[in-house]
């Protein structure tokens, strides 16, 4: 399906949030790992304490999932991770959670042996710990405020016919019936393959609004402040700081100064 669909075998998510990231991903990639450690401190020193343990015994299932966790670790920290505002939690460590689980409660087993209840309720205690540890290390993020408000406005004004350019295409093509170009990439290969990450955006800012805007959409959905337009605002704080490079593309876009206008009563 995905030959057929995007002529390539890897996911079309992998070529537009990892494939040419370059060294700005690694960094990202490193806090992202960093922040799952800090909310995860508690698992993790018991993690390190089985990693011994395993290596010590050498118990090949023990050492498969090290492995395989530290593999992961590499790979996520060469791949950026998540844009914590808009996936909080380090959603990610939950692929190999099995992996770094069996291996923290082989450390917690080796500091508790031969107490079975002792364990379970430190296992327990862990489990809250972590999670304690996850919201307090949070950075916040989640849907944009007004999100339903916005999509019901959208879909008012949408055909089926209708083609929007959407800068929320994990959500919005589910949820308003139109034909979508994904803007960052997610669903549409061209720009995940040929679009570019801004240098300062987070890990899922390729774009190539060039592209996007000479294929004529109906409707560009973007991240310019319509509040700020009205109040007649400086370019600052209408472009904002979270897509820059996108926007800028779009406005320095000889077709979209003379073909599109911004629409005053949208949310």
């Amino acid at each position: 399906h995905r030959w057929v669909a995007y002529d390539a075998l890897a996911p079309n998510t992998y070529y537009a949030k990892v494939a040419g990231g370059g060294i700005g991903h690694v960094r990202l990639g490193l806090l992202y790992v960093g922040g799952w450690m800090l909310a995860h401190a508690v698992v993790v020193a018991f993690l390190v304490i089985g990693a011994v343990a395993v290596s010590r015994a050498r118990d090949r299932r023990g050492l498969t999932c090290l492995v395989l966790f530290a593999a992961f670790i590499v790979y996520m920290a060469s791949a950026g991770g998540d844009p914590p505002t808009a996936f909080p939690a380090w959603r990610q460590f939950v692929h190999v959670a099995p992996a770094w689980v069996l291996v923290a409660m082989t450390g917690l087993a080796t500091v508790m042996p031969d107490r079975r209840w002792g364990q379970v309720g430190a296992a327990v205690t862990l489990a809250l710990a972590a999670n304690l540890g996850v919201l307090l290390a949070n950075r916040g993020g989640g849907p944009r405020p007004g999100n339903a408000v916005y999509y019901a406005w959208l879909a008012s004004v949408a055909r089926p016919s209708t083609t929007i350019s959407s800068s929320y295409g994990g959500a919005l093509p589910y949820i308003v019936d139109a034909v979508h170009i994904d803007a960052l990439g997610l669903n549409t290969p061209h720009i995940a393959r040929h679009g570019t990450f801004d240098p300062e955006g987070p890990q899922d800012s390729k774009t190539d609004m060039r592209w996007v805007i000479e294929q004529r959409p109906d409707i560009v959905e973007g991240y310019l402040s319509g509040l700020a337009l009205l109040r007649g605002a400086g370019p600052d704080e209408i472009v904002g700081v979270r897509r820059r490079k996108m926007i800028l593309e779009m406005a320095a876009s000889p077709r979209f100064q003379r073909e599109y206008v911004f629409v005053r009563t949208a949310p």
